[in-house]
């Protein structure tokens, strides 16, 4: 323990360093003993976890809203192994883990909101060129029609058929990609959005609009 009677693995859970962490699972009844130690603020290991990572360890995932979904996960996986009592602790300063958690990452959170923000927007840029090329794509006819009987000329071809396969695959995924990422702007952008929901669609929407 040091000063602040903290053990190693308090230390580990503060810096994220998740090979120390997990040797927590492999110690038997000692593991007790450290999961339910309170430091010197009154704090548990899930308050600890609530801290907000040195700089140099939320440098490892590139992007603020990563950067705090990966906070997230780090801090649900610590909720896991602890008493259940544990969550509803409060500290000398009557903080829970997860009010400390929303504390200390506010700044994170909204650098979080405006990457999000700053990426969808690019992304809609893309996607509304490529759905105004596709629907342009849509209404001509490759090798044009017949003057006669306005039918087109490579009707019975079957590349005529693949290009309007292909038109329509990619003016309903890029309409697809634009309704994902006017999702996430119109999203409150709370600190849990941050774990699945924000990730989530905006993977889906990039997938939709490049496929391959």
């Amino acid at each position: 323990m040091n000063n602040f009677h903290r053990s190693l693995f308090h230390i580990a859970v503060i810096n994220r360093q998740e090979s120390v962490y997990k040797l927590i699972h492999e110690m038997g009844a000692i593991k007790e003993i450290i999961l339910t130690s309170v430091d010197a603020y009154k704090q548990n290991i899930l308050h600890l976890a609530g801290k907000l990572a040195p700089k140099a360890r939320l440098k490892l995932v590139p992007g603020a809203a990563l950067q705090m979904q990966r906070e997230l996960l780090w801090f649900k996986e610590v909720e896991k192994i602890v008493p259940p009592s544990y969550p509803k602790m409060r500290d000398n300063k009557n903080r829970t883990p997860w009010e400390l958690f929303t504390k200390e990452h506010k700044k994170l959170r909204r650098e979080g909101e405006k990457w999000m923000k700053d990426t969808v927007n690019f992304y809609i840029i893309v996607a509304t060129l490529i759905t105004g090329v596709v629907f342009a794509a849509a209404f001509t006819v490759p090798g044009g029609s017949n003057q006669d009987t306005g039918i087109p000329i490579f009707l019975k071809s079957i590349w005529f058929r693949v290009f309007f396969i292909s038109d329509a695959i990619a003016l309903v995924s890029s309409s697809t990609s634009i309704l994902m990422f006017l999702s996430i702007l119109t999203s409150r952008f709370t600190e849990m959005d941050f774990l699945v929901s924000l990730p989530t669609k905006l993977e889906l929407g990039v997938s939709a609009l490049f496929p391959l």
